[in-house]
């Protein structure tokens, strides 16, 4: 629809000129209506109006922050038949780029190129702003390359530069970014702190702890002067990478160099301190804040509770939980899981259950890490019936359990020698589908990846088990992990051999071509049958045959393949 009515007159080069300044001195003024109502005035009046015109009146919008208003006059001036230029292209870029309609904006900058107009170093720096925004660091660093082999119109300022860099940080693109930053002198750039910051924020989320502090001591040669941000990405750095004692020593030079460590910063530490199970630091360090008057807010409480969990301190998680409530802020989700993680370390399940109570009482919905920490207390404190309740629970909460969770409860049932009602459990999750043990593209294999020891055990009991009670009794393999594409020992090969020699006493094989997986045959089986109780075989060959013919409908067919191996 256009947002100007009426036809073009016949332009007059000074009414036209003089008709541009008018709409780019609104623009100047950020008066985008202005602007637009002198252009719908000029036309309606059968004023010359051209695409230069059009122009001005789309970088007033762009100007005034009216993205669409912009992308309105584009569509009008290419309605009556005038082609706009890469100045009209360049400010609907521009305008709907800081709007953050990061698609829109690069719509419209592919519609120049493909319309034949050479992009400006402008609309480039807002393609790219856009891709950082849209977190597309790969299509930034792209135009960062387009523009630099476009010649010297189209070199890359330290804008092109610092937004590319931006898309990588987003994007942990920790390597790309390190190595554009290396690029700017050579690139006749002046490197400035904001693309600095945004390297080591990249090297931060990349988990790259050393290259945040390799560029924060680089920072003198390169005559830069780090600010607050570089110093909290270092920081951070170092606490996503575990390094509590190097995160102490950014705050220290932080305050060498007169810089005062903000909120944000200290968080940090504690976070860090947290990590290193430090939880006497982090306390210290929430306690020097009210000197360095800073009030801290939920994100610190949660962090220190979190150095209560770590630590296994519920009594110190429990005093925090009352210091948020005595300044007025509302324990989350993320404070009622840490201290109930707290109650698990501490091996207080019942303050644990409790602790869920209250957060149900504060008509705050606990998730799966807060059942499965309070399940895990339960597990540790061998209260294996609550385990159970809890389970159900969790289920009519609306939450799915996942096979973690139903890995919590099973060693809670073989921890207090409940091994029938364990088997039992593990089959009716498998029914479920929780629990998935069987190769969804090989049938007759079990895949134990992401299993426990134990779980693992009872999967080959319960396997073998409703093997014999479906009359099935072919050819088994368990992949027990640290195979072809790993290195090092199988780590559940000793639990499934143990199982099936000493409890069954099969012959099993470990695949040369593949020593991660095991091979067996369950003809032995036949003998043992007479002697395993009853109660074992009659249940689980329904959910065992429907899995296995899954398996097989879904598997290519089995032709041929050899059983090398080497006796166990």
């Amino acid at each position: 629809m256009a947002i100007v009515g009426g036809a073009a007159g016949v332009a007059a080069p000074h009414a036209v000129k003089a008709l541009t300044k008018a709409l780019a001195a609104f623009g100047r003024n950020r008066q985008w209506e202005l602007a637009v109502d002198r252009l719908s005035t000029a036309v309606l009046g059968g004023e010359a109006v051209d695409a230069i015109v059009f122009s001005a009146a789309i970088g007033a919008c762009a100007r005034g922050h009216a993205p669409r208003a912009a992308l309105a006059l584009l569509r009008d001036a290419q309605a009556r038949g005038l082609r706009p230029g890469v100045d009209a292209f360049s400010a609907a870029v521009t305008g709907h780029e800081r709007a953050r309609s990061w698609a829109q904006a690069l719509a419209l900058f592919w519609e120049m190129c493909r319309s034949g107009l050479q992009p400006d170093i402008v609309s480039i720096n807002a393609a790219t702003s856009a891709c950082e925004k849209g977190h597309l660091w790969k299509e930034a660093v792209s135009l960062l390359r387009g523009s630099a082999a476009g010649g010297a119109q189209l070199r890359p300022d330290v804008v092109t530069y610092g937004a590319a860099i931006s898309a990588c940080e987003k994007a942990a693109a920790w390597a790309a970014a390190v190595a554009l930053f290396g690029e700017l002198r050579g690139a006749s750039v002046q490197e400035n702190v904001i693309a600095f910051n945004a390297t080591i924020s990249a090297c931060s989320r990349g988990q790259h702890w050393e290259r945040c502090l390799a560029l924060l001591s680089d920072a003198p040669r390169r005559a830069l002067r780090p600010d607050a941000v570089s110093f909290n990405a270092a920081a951070s750095g170092c606490e996503r990478g575990a390094r509590w004692a190097s995160a102490l020593a950014v705050e220290e030079e932080m305050r060498q160099q007169n810089i005062s460590p903000s909120i944000v910063t200290l968080n940090t530490l504690i976070s860090a301190c947290s990590k290193g199970s430090y939880w006497e630091l982090s306390l210290g360090l929430l306690g020097e804040m009210h000197g360095r008057r800073l009030e801290p807010d939920a994100i610190s409480f949660n962090c220190a509770i979190g150095a209560a969990e770590a630590g296994g301190q519920p009594q110190v998680a429990f005093g925090l939980l009352g210091r948020m409530r005595a300044r007025w802020l509302r324990p989350d989700a993320v404070s009622w899981t840490s201290a109930i993680g707290a109650c698990s370390s501490g091996h207080a399940w019942d303050s644990a259950v409790q602790l869920l109570s209250d957060l149900q009482s504060a008509e705050l919905r606990p998730n799966e890490l807060t059942y499965n920490a309070t399940i895990t207390a339960c597990e540790r404190a061998g209260i294996w019936d609550l385990t159970l309740a809890l389970l159900e629970g969790m289920s009519q909460a609306g939450l799915v359990p996942s096979q973690d969770t139903h890995f919590i409860v099973l060693s809670a049932l073989l921890g207090t020698g409940q091994a029938p009602r364990a088997l039992e459990f593990y089959r009716a999750a498998v029914e479920r589908g929780s629990v998935q043990p069987w190769h969804s593209e090989e049938p007759g294999v079990l895949d134990f990846h992401k299993f426990p020891a134990e779980a693992a055990k009872v999967a080959v009991r319960a396997a073998l088990l409703d093997a014999l009670a479906a009359g099935e009794l072919g050819r088994m393999t368990f992949v027990v992990g640290r195979g072809k594409h790993s290195e090092g020992d199988p780590v559940l090969r000793g639990a499934v051999q143990e199982v099936l020699r000493g409890e069954f006493g099969l012959e099993c094989r470990v695949d040369y071509s593949n020593p991660g997986r095991i091979h067996t045959t369950g003809k032995r089986l036949l003998r043992l049958l007479p002697e395993r109780p009853r109660v074992l075989r009659r249940r689980g060959a329904r959910a065992h045959a429907h899995a296995h013919t899954r398996a097989r409908a879904s598997a290519p067919p089995n032709r041929g393949r050899s059983c090398k191996g080497v006796l166990c």
